[in-house]
């Protein structure tokens, strides 16, 4: 059982060969993406495993989740029916006129997400995320708890943030925000690449695009 991500982790001397070969046995027993067994093994931290996510997929990534105030505001669970993003494995996060971005596991289903956009009649943005942080957004649009297994890893890895003793190998990641259709975009990093689509082609590893943060500003009167 091989994947991008894995080869990539590997390849740069972030996670050693025989872990790897842990992380995938371990995968067989306990389910999930290969993102989640390696955070639980804590072989590698979120920031540096959330990059080679970026970079192994192509796709851009986003550290911490849009707040349930946003979300709220943006009425995000309307854009999206729960049945729907079970089925594509997709939650959306931000509308912008016709584009819907959505938050997806490694490995996306990139098939999916085109034939997702085609039942929407939207164009389909997918951003990269730890499975751990799909399902806390799932809980925070539509309400559907946590799983143990991964509010256990949430809590894992919150401790693991602050303990003084742990070296922090990455800076955190930059907050996704929810932009209610036709309010503010979410604007890329200075001399941030261009989108995906534009600049590798599918499945290429290379710099993952980080999400910048942008305050969600009030609802216009139309």
């Amino acid at each position: 059982m091989t994947s991008r991500l894995a080869s990539l982790l590997v390849q740069d001397g972030l996670v050693g060969a025989k872990k790897m070969a842990e992380a995938f046995q371990r995968q067989v027993i306990y389910g999930g993406t290969l993102d989640t067994i390696l955070l639980e093994m804590d072989v590698i931290d979120e920031g540096t495993l959330l990059d080679a996510l970026g970079r192994s997929s192509a796709l851009p990534i986003a550290g911490d989740l849009p707040s349930v105030e946003q979300l709220q505001a943006a009425e995000v669970h309307k854009w999206m029916p729960p049945a729907m993003s079970e089925r594509f494995r997709a939650v959306p996060v931000a509308l912008d006129g016709s584009l819907l971005r959505v938050l997806v596991i490694d490995p996306p289903d990139r098939k999916q997400l085109d034939e997702l956009g085609y039942t929407l009649s939207l164009t389909i943005e997918p951003i990269i995320v730890p499975e751990h942080r799909f399902v806390q957004a799932v809980e925070l649009v539509y309400g559907v708890a946590v799983p143990a297994r991964f509010a256990s890893l949430a809590a894992k890895l919150r401790a693991r943030a602050t303990d003084p003793n742990r070296a922090k190998l990455t800076p955190s990641q930059p907050s996704l925000p929810a932009v209610p259709a036709r309010e503010q975009r979410l604007v890329p990093e200075p001399n941030a690449p261009s989108p995906v689509g534009e600049r590798v082609k599918e499945g290429t590893p290379t710099e993952p695009q980080r999400v910048a943060p942008v305050h969600v500003g009030p609802r216009r009167e139309s």
